[in-house]
């Protein structure tokens, strides 16, 4: 992780909740392989598969940090983050994808 996300993350609290929206097992095993490894925090996640459940988590929780799949099946990533945010989500999304041809803009 990047000294900005170091530095971020710093700042949270160690309870952290954390949504994944993603349909990759093995991105997600990483992700939290390096955070627990890294960070000794108690971490919940909730994981969902499209834009739609995580529009209607996001609704109900609180999330410190939110891992996107931006190219979802469905209601992609950008959509579903640009929703998301005018439902009035302000902490930090990373943007993810397993495609290596996807340029992020």
């Amino acid at each position: 992780m990047g000294n900005n996300l170091s530095k971020y993350w710093r700042i949270l609290s160690c309870d952290l909740l954390l949504i994944f929206l993603h349909n990759n097992a093995i991105l997600l095993k990483t992700i939290l392989q390096n955070l627990s490894n890294k960070y000794n925090c108690n971490i919940h996640i909730d994981i969902c598969f499209s834009g739609e459940q995580g529009i209607l988590l996001c609704k109900t929780n609180s999330y410190d940090i939110m891992f996107m799949d931006i190219n979802m099946e469905g209601l992609d990533g950008y959509c579903t983050t640009r929703i998301i945010k005018n439902n009035g989500y302000t902490n930090l999304v990373i943007a993810t994808t397993g495609d290596e041809t996807v340029q992020l803009i």
